[in-house]
């Protein structure tokens, strides 16, 4: 789907299509429905792995990538105001 060519597509729709799809594809975590398999990956991921070059995400990293997740989805709302006109 051509998002800058279909007019139909709005600044709500696209938020509620990208909830959508998230709340699909992404399954919920819960421990009751769980398979051994499961457990054993929960037990793996609940330890941090370490390695030499391991170090924390600085305040900057973690602002540049969110200002520019929302960069993209101005740009992306945009090309849609403008297909509409």
């Amino acid at each position: 789907m051509n998002f800058a060519k279909d007019q139909r597509i709005t600044h709500r729709n696209l938020r509620e299509m990208l909830q959508c799809t998230l709340e699909y594809l992404i399954p919920k975590d819960k421990e009751t429905e769980e398979t051994e398999n499961h457990k054993r990956i929960r037990t793996l991921i609940e330890e941090p792995m370490e390695t030499k070059d391991d170090r924390d995400f600085t305040t900057e990293e973690i602002r540049q990538i969110t200002e520019g997740i929302d960069h993209k989805i101005k740009h992306q709302e945009k090309k849609v105001l403008q297909a509409k006109s």
